[in-house]
């Protein structure tokens, strides 16, 4: 029998009702409770997630930021262009003649020196809500994010403020990672806490890069138009800020570069007319300017592409001048001068140099030898103050830079220019001679060589004249009387008044000096020779009373901000006294412009002009010493491996005229002064001693007031003793003393 399984309740009608809402109820409760619980439970998860996400996060942020947040804006270690200035002859300013850096071109500009439309132009290029925001632009910088991962508009979108470009530039983090963005945000939050935002757009127009090798509005104004900043038009400031956006596409200097400046630079003025910066009207002006970089590709003012030698001796000067005063490394000390904004006030006359260098590019202007290789040369000339004026360091084009410099650098025996600085300098000084003493032009010692006796010294011509004036044996530079004089003065003399008073550096002498010693002394023969720096130096003291002053290239070195941090302080030495300096002065004038002067190539017309010769054995080394009522120059012509030179008919002489010559054109007539003491005497050639109407060989001679001769007793023979006065009997040898004419 089958059973029925499905067993029905009597059916009451209302309750059923009431149990299927209360059942319903009951599962919906459940429901909810089971996915408010799982609500719940999700939100607690993502909380501590967070919490953990957030604790890790920040100290992930603290660790890149970590205290590099500040910066100190006073104080950025940045490499700044060094610049050398001249005095304009003209105008009594200095003008740039020379930049010097190793791998920046930079020049400190404050910001009241910048133009208003510069600094308008780059807000609204770069960052158009500089003047409000907090050193971050939160709306491009949340886009920028967004950008960065959804890729939202299709290109990469920056979000850098100036601050933000600021500290990019300064810090040179500029890696495209999230950490360096992060790092980037909180140093530009900082740096608005701390510094105003005059302050930031000085510092940051001052460390942009404008492609070429040049950072900052100053050193790109210059590199690109040859301006100072402030001297920009509205067109030329919106060209330079459009090549920060990039150098190479922007290059004002190459045909494609300037027509995609030109789009960029329609940019920024209608950016900057939409910030009300400027009227339509300035910016259609402003299309309508024409923009044209210069020329401009070296850093010399005169666009050769090497120093010229001026500027290479003024480093070396600098230099040598920071290493002594601040106990600098020369790699320090050129560090300093290539990236430390050094202002270099020079001494050099531009037009005197360009003279210098243009006669010495040209080896024409220099005679053949018989050989293939030529001489080489160097010549520098100083004023009466010490200033170098101009300087060449060798013959031919010069081709590189810091060269080997023939005039400030090689050492070279001075032959006969060492006669009016050494034993005829201190023989004055003593009051040993007199212009008219009569000396004897013979040899001094015999010396022996190898098992031969020889007369010592020989003069150039191999030739000896017997009794002369001082004056006569000097302009015929007779060895004899220089090493006689320096025999009776001593060695040792001599070589103190080199030394302490003309401070020359290339002179040793120890123990005892003897006669050896009096070669180098009276004629030249020295252990490494001179400079023709110094001994231009020492010549000074004929043009200038008997004052030394230390040859310099330069007067004042200031640092970045100002200060002085070199400086070559004009205060002269006495040397000789006043009345030596014009006796031998006037010595020099015969060497130049008496018959037998030696020196007498040299004289052109129009200006007074003394000096002196001097030539080494076998013709290795020839000099010449000039000066006239403006300036000193000295010259030399030798090989750089010491050996004869084969000129026929030519000497040094002839170039020191060829360049002073050019040098005066257009100086006015001049002759030097008579310094100290000194009276002018009609002298005996006979007896050197003040002439009388019976003397029948005379000249006019110059005489220190305390040391003028007695008047000619040596012509009295001929002469009746009335006609004369004895004026004085020595109590010794009853000698005369002095013998005037009766009256």
């Amino acid at each position: 029998m089958k059973q029925n399984l499905n067993k029905t309740a009597p059916a009451t009608g209302k309750g059923t009702f009431w149990s299927g809402i209360l059942f319903s109820l009951k599962s919906v409760g459940w429901l909810l409770y089971t996915a408010l619980t799982v609500v719940l439970s999700t939100l607690m998860v993502l909380v501590i997630t967070g919490c953990i996400v957030a604790s890790v996060l920040s100290v992930y942020i603290l660790n890149m930021i970590d205290d590099t947040t500040e910066i100190d804006l006073r104080n950025i270690d940045l490499s700044y262009t060094t610049i050398m200035y001249a005095e304009d002859k003209e105008t009594g300013e200095f003008a740039e003649i020379h930049r010097m850096q190793a791998n920046e071109n930079r020049e400190w500009v404050d910001l009241d020196e910048i133009p208003q439309i510069m600094i308008d132009a780059t807000i609204a290029a770069e960052d158009k809500r500089f003047e409000t925001h907090q050193g971050v632009d939160w709306q491009r910088t949340i886009f920028a994010f967004a950008n960065y991962f959804l890729d939202l508009s299709g290109k990469t979108e920056g979000a850098s403020t100036i601050t933000q470009q600021l500290i990019k530039n300064i810090t040179d983090d500029k890696a495209v990672r999230l950490d360096r963005k992060v790092r980037e945000i909180f140093r530009a939050l900082s740096l608005e806490k701390n510094y105003s935002k005059d302050e930031i757009m000085e510092a940051y127009l001052n460390v942009i890069p404008f492609g070429n090798n040049t950072n900052g509005v100053q050193a790109a104004a210059d590199f690109y138009f040859g301006k100072d900043v402030g001297e920009l038009n509205l067109a030329e400031c919106c060209s330079l800020l459009a090549m920060t956006n990039s150098p190479s596409k922007y290059n004002l200097k190459t045909e494609k570069g300037a027509l995609e400046n030109a789009n960029r630079r329609e940019y920024i003025l209608n950016e900057m007319v939409e910030l009300e910066k400027i009227t339509d009207a300035q910016r259609q002006a402003a299309l309508r300017t024409k923009v044209t970089a210069v020329s401009k590709t070296s850093n010399n003012a005169s666009g050769s592409v090497y120093n010229n030698w001026f500027v290479d001796h003024v480093i070396e000067e600098v230099k040598a001048d920071l290493m002594a005063e601040y106990n600098y490394t020369g790699v320090e000390a050129m560090n300093l001068l290539n990236n430390g904004g050094l202002r270099i006030y020079t001494t050099v006359d531009n037009e005197i140099q360009s003279i210098l260098e243009e006669i010495y590019a040209n080896p024409d202007n220099f005679p053949e030898v018989k050989y293939d290789v030529r001489p080489q040369s160097g010549m520098i000339i100083l004023n009466y103050n010490g200033e170098i004026v101009a300087v060449v360091g060798g013959i031919g084009e010069k081709e590189g830079n810091r060269l080997f410099n023939r005039a400030t650098m090689a050492k070279r025996q001075v032959g006969s220019t060492i006669k009016p600085i050494s034993p005829y300098a201190v023989a004055f000084e003593s009051d040993l001679i007199t212009y008219s003493t009569i000396m004897s032009d013979e040899p001094v010692f015999t010396v022996e060589d190898d098992g031969w006796e020889n007369d010592y010294p020989s003069n150039f011509d191999e030739k000896y004249i017997g009794d002369i004036t001082v004056a006569e044996a000097l302009h015929r530079s007779k060895n004899t009387v220089a090493v006689y004089l320096a025999n009776v003065l001593g060695a040792q003399r001599c070589f103190n008044f080199l030394t302490n008073k003309l401070h020359i550096t290339t002179l040793y002498g120890e123990g005892e000096f003897n006669d050896v010693d009096l070669g180098p002394m009276a004629l030249g023969a020295l252990t490494e020779g001179m400079t023709m720096l110094e001994l231009a130096g020492a010549y000074q003291i004929y043009g200038n009373g008997g004052l030394y002053y230390k040859p310099h290239a330069y007067t004042v070195v200031k640092d970045s901000e100002g200060n002085v941090i070199l400086e070559n302080e004009t205060i002269p030495e006495r040397a000789v006294s006043p009345e030596t300096a014009t006796l031998i002065n006037k010595l020099m004038y015969g060497v130049v412009n008496a018959p037998e002067g030696s020196g007498r190539a040299a004289r052109f017309d129009g200006m007074q002009i003394v000096g002196k010769t001097g030539t080494t054995s076998n013709n290795v080394d020839l000099l010449f010493v000039g000066l006239t009522p403006y300036y000193v120059g000295a010259v030399y012509l030798g090989y750089d491996e010491p050996e004869r030179i084969e000129y026929v008919q030519y000497s040094s002489t002839l170039t020191w005229k060829m360049v002073m010559e050019r040098i005066h054109e257009n100086l006015e007539y001049a002759e030097f002064d008579t310094w100290g003491n000194i009276v002018s005497e009609t002298y005996c050639k006979l007896s050197g001693d003040l002439a009388t109407e019976h003397c029948e060989s005379t000249g006019t001679g110059w005489y220190k007031k305390s040391n003028v001769p007695g008047y000619c007793v040596e012509c009295l023979d001929n002469h009746s003793d009335d006609e004369f006065v004895i004026d004085g009997i020595d109590d010794e040898d009853n000698s005369i003393q002095l013998i005037i004419p009766a009256t």
